[in-house]
């Protein structure tokens, strides 16, 4: 069975998504939200959660499990795959939402990004994920010609789980996108670099005209059915099956699942 691991409300855009795209697969979703957002907290700490979370994921027959949390897979991911993984569960794997992203966007590049006027890619993150370089890393492995700037927002996540009502989300978004311009006016391409951002994609779009916005969960759903296909010794369930589990309360868990699973 596939596994989704998430800090809190993002990962549910992420299933929602794979939901869609592949309806008759089975996922068991698992969140922290006793402890999220992940965004500032310590490293070793994010590292020590998402290592419990996945061993819980495993133990109920996850063969395969997706992060759904750009800080976990920034702070957590490498060290899983190269050291605690094949160590703890051989055999088994853990996938990130950074590297689908930026593939996406590294296909539908034009020709003239080799030329010094190439576009412009705005980052939005949370403060973890914008220290960590990842996308700048993941961007120039591709297209080094780009110029990237990052804008960490550290309030977006917590406003997000707090569920503060949408024009309050707007005036945050306002600020961020405020700041992000003072670099670069009109960017050519904006990522969203927190599956939390995906529930707010249409502010984004909507603060920053002509710039193509880019949202994690499609893309990997997207990349997960190619994925998939070219590995079938992970065994998939195809019954149907979602199931979705919390540290935190289930009432508001599966009030939220409601939301945003079909957002």
């Amino acid at each position: 069975m596939l596994g989704l691991y998430d800090s809190g409300l993002g990962g549910l855009t992420v299933a929602g998504a794979i939901a869609r795209r592949l309806p008759g697969l089975s996922f068991l979703y698992r969140a922290d939200h006793a402890h999220a957002p992940y965004g500032a907290h310590a490293r070793a700490d994010i590292f020590a959660r998402t290592a419990d979370g996945l061993d819980a994921l495993f133990c109920q027959g996850c063969s395969l499990v997706i992060l759904a949390c750009n800080t976990a897979s920034v702070a957590a991911l490498q060290d899983i795959q190269q050291q605690w993984l094949p160590r703890r569960w051989p055999g088994r794997n853990v996938l990130g939402v950074v590297v689908p992203v930026v593939e996406r966007m590294a296909e539908t590049l034009p020709d003239h990004t080799l030329h010094p006027a190439a576009p412009t890619v705005q980052i939005f993150a949370t403060d973890h994920t914008v220290r960590s370089q990842v996308f700048i890393t993941e961007i120039y492995k591709r297209a080094p010609t780009l110029r990237v700037l990052q804008t960490a927002c550290p309030e977006l996540a917590p406003a997000i789980e707090r569920g503060i009502s949408q024009d309050e989300l707007a005036g945050l978004v306002r600020q961020y996108v405020a700041i992000a311009r003072a670099a670069c006016a009109h960017p050519g391409y904006v990522i969203l670099g927190c599956t939390h951002y995906a529930l707010i994609y249409d502010l984004f779009a909507h603060e920053l005209p002509g710039a193509a916005v880019l949202d994690q969960p499609e893309t990997l759903s997207e990349k997960l059915e190619s994925y998939l296909m070219r590995h079938p010794e992970y065994k998939m369930d195809y019954s149907g099956r979602h199931i979705f589990t919390t540290t935190g309360d289930p009432t508001a868990v599966n009030y939220a699942a409601e939301k945003y699973f079909h957002h």
